[in-house]
């Protein structure tokens, strides 16, 4: 059993995982560069009288925070989804062999 699954498998596998790494960086690094840009415009705003002061370590700690845990539910989205797929793709064609 474990030889006649790993086989389907191990290629959707390998790109699920490698897709997983892709989209968790580019999502992290997404959040983390809006997280960058609010944070210079608050400075803006506050030396413009316009805002309160704010720390470039406390933005940048919840940025982090907050897109450690985005990046990582939308890869798990996309790996679960393209696990899906493999696996209605692996049953259909298992189905039509048949």
């Amino acid at each position: 059993m474990r030889g006649r699954l790993r086989g389907p498998f191990l290629w959707p596998g390998v790109i699920a995982a490698v897709t997983g790494v892709v989209v968790w960086n580019l999502v992290f690094d997404l959040w983390v560069g809006q997280g960058e840009r609010q944070y210079l415009w608050e400075r803006a705003r506050y030396r413009l009288g316009e805002g309160s002061g704010v720390s470039l370590d406390g933005s940048m700690a919840s940025s982090i925070r907050s897109g450690l845990w985005v990046a990582t539910a939308w890869t798990a989205l996309v790996v679960a989804a393209v696990l899906g797929a493999s696996y209605v793709a692996y049953r259909a064609a298992k189905t039509n062999d048949k």
